[in-house]
């Protein structure tokens, strides 16, 4: 959302959305349209059955005379297949969309899955000469997939700092990738010894503290967690901090800089105290002075992790003359692995890798440059670019001691050279985010929390839904039901009167027959007509409701501020276009149908009874107090419970989404099964108000 802000493109994204989702409103419409043919088979049918019954008895014979106990015995026994016919539509519908999500997850679940063959991890031993062993490896990212990285033998002594080097696209990160297990195997053997900690090029932050990321589910080690902090220069960010290290980070750490959240990062994989601390890159989102702290600190030869096996992708040559071995990678192939000084003097494909860096370095300007910095550059040069094949063995052997040392006192000059410059240039940058700090409060909470509403459902809510379908349609829509009941009304009048005519002679001949089936039929055609109107306007206001809910939604999410971001979890938006637009397509318009059909269709029933039976009137006032007293405490229950149900579902999504975001890194520290336990409470916690809500919803059907 940033970067669409930073260049203006929310109208462009808004449109985009908007096409793909006028391709759904095509696709609900069709639905809709469709409801409204079946919804004509399912009221007109048992209507057609009861004239076809009614018609072939009086036309068979004409002493065939329709009387109260046929027709309304008859009546009965349609109507008690009336609710069972009427339901079966549904009942297809439901499973139809069933099995289409039972395909769909179906073919999600049957995907292919991590082997945990990939990598084969063993008990941690100092004794053991190598921590990592690849021996023949083959990798690819997928099982149909050629390896990418080809015959990789590799071995890394326990304790030792390793560096992989190569231009870009050349496989290292999909070397580390490898060793975690994340590609599919196609020969050879991985072996690690001990326990895992992997910091990816992307920082992967969770939505909580600053103290919970660096624990990451951890015990609490103060010493430990103090010297963290000191090795991964930390301090001085969190005196920014309002809460310090108590300071709630927003979703992906959005009220964090991209060196904040890469520190935090390697700050977690060093406080792990992992046996194998693998490292994709982690120094480019940090200043230089920074980096070169970092190093010293903790990954360097001297750092807190110091005597642990460190596997280092960098781009950062100046960091090479202190790491143990080098591994060179090109075109998915080790070309070179040695120290140092080894391939410098090989003048191999390292030597190649730094001969392109320093010509890279050669366009800026010469005033650019520090005069230190050029010496040691034109002497690697010098060295990479030599021939070393051309001279004796021995001779080589004899100065390989003064040149690296040589080497490293050049390098060690020019990284003290560049930490007091870059310390001058950094001085006035002291605060890396100022929106964020604006929505932090005193407390350290950055995301606000989603609370239910309590009470009833304000009257401004039911406006905004009938003004985006318009108020018209629904009237026309009610309109509509309304005739539909009268007529049904006036067709059992008209079947009883009918009934009557049985002990009139002068009413039983055939003209009057005819017409009293014409007429009977004439209602059902009308009942018809009218319910087909109804379900057609439902229709057509569902579509508008959808379509104009969904774009206002979009509009207003567009033009949100950055702090609405920074304080709302991605969950929580997914959640409303998600489910809630759901409802909104598909839920409300069904209720709204239900509420006007049942609520006509009693007030037809009471009339009816009331005028044929007039005794029963004294008792509907009973009744009706009795529901109304069930009503009371049902629906403020149910109202609350569906509420909350709803507020309960956005941490799932949020949490679902960090955890694949961040899955590699749960992978490598082997807490897969903390973040399941995580999911599962979140979703029992849904789920207690979603059955909660069934079950006060069948409690209120047997009432």
């Amino acid at each position: 959302m940033k970067i669409l802000k930073l260049y203006a493109w929310e109208k462009s994204f808004e449109q985009q959305i908007l096409d793909i989702r006028e391709k759904e409103i095509e696709q609900l419409k069709k639905s809709a349209y469709l409801l409204t043919v079946s919804a004509f088979n399912w009221f007109i049918t048992p209507f057609l059955v009861a004239l076809s019954i009614f018609g072939t008895y009086v036309l068979i014979s004409p002493e065939n005379v329709l009387d109260a106990d046929k027709a309304f015995v008859g009546l009965a026994l349609l109507n008690i297949l009336r609710q069972p016919l009427t339901m079966l539509p549904s009942a297809v519908t439901l499973l139809i969309q069933s099995r289409v999500s039972i395909g769909r997850l179906t073919k999600f679940l049957c995907n292919d899955e991590l082997s945990a063959e990939n990598v084969d991890n063993l008990p941690a031993s100092r004794e053991a000469p190598h921590s990592i062993s690849i021996k023949d490896g083959s990798f690819a990212w997928a099982r149909e997939e050629e390896p990418f990285l080809k015959n990789v033998n590799l071995n890394v002594k326990t304790g030792s700092l390793t560096a992989v080097v190569g231009q870009i696209g050349a496989g290292k990160s999909s070397l580390v990738a490898s060793m975690l297990g994340l590609m599919e195997k196609k020969s050879g053997a991985v072996e690690i010894r001990g326990s895992l900690a992997y910091v990816p090029q992307q920082a992967w932050i969770q939505n909580m503290t600053v103290k919970n990321n660096i624990l990451f589910g951890r015990p609490f080690d103060h010493e430990r967690y103090e010297k963290v902090l000191d090795v991964c220069a930390l301090r001085t960010d969190l005196e920014l901090l309002s809460a310090g290290d108590e300071t709630e980070i927003g979703e992906r750490g959005a009220n964090l800089s991209g060196g904040q959240r890469q520190r935090i990062s390697l700050a977690r994989a060093v406080y792990s105290d992992a046996d194998v601390i693998l490292l994709d890159d982690p120094l480019s989102a940090v200043d230089a002075h920074v980096g070169k702290h970092i190093f010293e600190q903790a990954i360097g030869p001297k750092g807190l992790l110091r005597g642990k096996t460190r596997i280092l992708v960098t781009h950062g040559i100046t960091y090479l003359p202190q790491t143990d071995l080098i591994v060179v990678l090109d075109k998915g192939k080790l070309s070179e692995v040695g120290s140092y000084l080894q391939l410098l003097c090989n003048n191999g494909a390292f030597a190649e890798f730094l001969r392109l860096y320093f010509l890279e370095e050669q366009d800026k300007d010469e005033e650019d440059i520090d005069p230190e910095v050029q010496s040691v550059k034109e002497d690697l040069l010098q060295r990479a670019g030599s021939n070393h094949s051309s001279k004796r063995p021995s001779t080589t052997a004899m100065r390989r001691s003064s040149v690296e040392s040589k080497i490293r006192e050049a390098f060690n000059r020019t990284l003290s050279h560049v930490s007091s410059t870059n310390k001058g240039k950094e001085a006035p940058k002291k605060s890396t985010s100022k929106v964020e700090a604006k929505v932090e409060t005193a407390a350290g909470k950055l995301v606000e929390e989603e609370t239910a509403e309590i009470g009833n459902v304000k009257l401004s809510v039911y406006d905004t839904y009938f003004k985006n379908s318009t108020y018209s349609v629904a009237g026309g829509m009610a309109f509509a039901y309304a005739l539909y009941n009268a007529f049904n009304i006036w067709s059992s009048f008209w079947l009883t009167s009918w009934t009557e005519d049985a002990g009139i002679p002068e009413r039983n001949g055939t003209e009057w027959r005819d017409y009293r089936l014409g007429i009977y039929g004439l209602f059902g055609i009308l009942q018809g007509v009218t319910i087909t109107v109804a379900y057609f306007l439902l229709a057509y206001g569902q579509i508008m409701a959808s379509r104009n809910l969904h774009k206002g939604l979009l509009h207003r999410i567009m033009r949100a501020p950055m702090s609405f971001f920074d304080t709302t979890p991605l969950g929580r938006v997914v959640n409303r276009f998600s489910k809630d637009v759901e409802i909104v397509d598909t839920v409300i318009p069904m209720n709204i149908e239900g509420i006007v059909y049942c609520l006509l269709a009693v007030v037809a029933t009471l009339m009816v009874v009331s005028i044929s039976t007039p005794i029963f009137a004294p008792v509907i006032v009973p009744l009706a107090v009795f529901y109304f007293l069930i009503q009371r405490f049902y629906i403020p229950s149910s109202r609350q419970l569906k509420r909350l149900e709803a507020v309960s579902r956005s941490p799932i999504y949020s949490h679902f989404q960090e955890s694949v975001s961040g899955s590699s890194v749960i992978l490598a520290a082997r807490q897969g099964d903390r973040f399941i336990l995580e999911n599962e409470q979140r979703v029992d916690a849904n789920n207690m108000s979603f059955y909660l809500n069934i079950v006060s919803n069948r409690y209120d059907s047997v009432l």
